[in-house]
């Protein structure tokens, strides 16, 4: 399993797991365009709350990612709700990013993803984002 300390623009493809420092996990799918939130099975990384949000443990629309770096917040634009109303998500510090292998059962894919594809639109790539307040947690 292939571990990095960022996601460029060309690793915008299959599935990756990112640990951050509450100890939830972001399971990113670029094939399919969406995130599923695992909340914290083990204890936080540093002194984090942990939060129950809403569609843990469901794959939701990704409509924006900004930069995925280890030692940085991740910030996301999602589709969570059904009104179209989007949500933006700023975790906690990202503490490491791997790559799952195609047909890995975490990822929620059955079948490899074809390579490069991106889905019908793909995330947006947001710019770097500052550390601050939430909408919505870890």
């Amino acid at each position: 399993m292939q571990t990095v300390d960022h996601l460029g623009p060309t690793d915008h493809v299959g599935c990756w797991a990112v640990q951050t420092a509450s100890g939830s996990v972001h399971l990113l799918d670029f094939g399919l365009v969406q995130v599923t939130r695992a909340r914290a099975a083990e204890e936080p990384v540093a002194d984090f709350d942990v939060s129950d949000l809403r569609s843990d443990g469901e794959a939701v629309p990704l409509l924006a990612i900004g930069p995925v770096v280890v030692g940085l917040p991740l910030a996301m634009v999602l589709q969570v709700r059904s009104d179209a109303v989007k949500t933006t998500r700023l975790t906690t510090p990202v503490v490491s990013i791997r790559r799952l292998p195609p047909g890995d059962p975490a990822s929620g894919d059955a079948a490899p993803a074809e390579a490069g594809h991106h889905g019908p639109s793909g995330p947006v790539e947001l710019p770097e984002v500052a550390a601050g307040p939430a909408t919505e947690g870890q």
